[in-house]
């Protein structure tokens, strides 16, 4: 069975995807790139604030630079991944080196930083797809 597709007229609700990147022009950049093509979009600049506004805004999927501060970005995915709020946002992983990803189990995908906005804005696209195709066949 397929995906229901809404009926004419209807509007759907664009998924929400958390940005967790201490940089503000970084963070910034990909929030707009991720409005551009279509998503609902919040940010949070260090892994307490991501934590708290994932468990009050329940995004589809969470944007996590590895090396945000105040908890940290392996940290954050651990605490994302034990409430039960948060549990089943699917987490992108930004990461400036490959080491940077070793012994960090629990995210659905990872990029390497730096990547542009359209890059994340792709992957994150990609991401969700793969997500909702696996739900459907099952």
């Amino acid at each position: 069975m397929g995906a229901r597709r809404p009926a004419s007229g209807e509007r759907t609700k664009p998924p929400l995807v958390l940005v967790v990147e201490q940089s503000d022009d970084v963070r910034e950049a990909f929030i707009c790139a991720l409005d551009g093509v279509g998503f609902a979009t919040l940010g949070a600049s260090n892994g307490h604030e991501a934590v708290v506004k994932a468990n009050a805004m329940r995004p589809e999927l969470v944007v996590l630079d590895l090396s945000v501060p105040l908890l940290g970005g392996p940290e954050t995915l651990r605490v994302l991944r034990s409430q039960s709020r948060t549990r089943g946002a699917l987490v992108l992983a930004l990461a400036e080196r490959p080491t940077d990803l070793d012994g960090v189990d629990g995210f659905d995908g990872a990029l390497r930083k730096p990547c542009t906005p359209a890059m994340l804005a792709l992957a994150v696209q990609g991401l969700l797809t793969l997500a909702r195709r696996k739900r459907a066949s099952r």
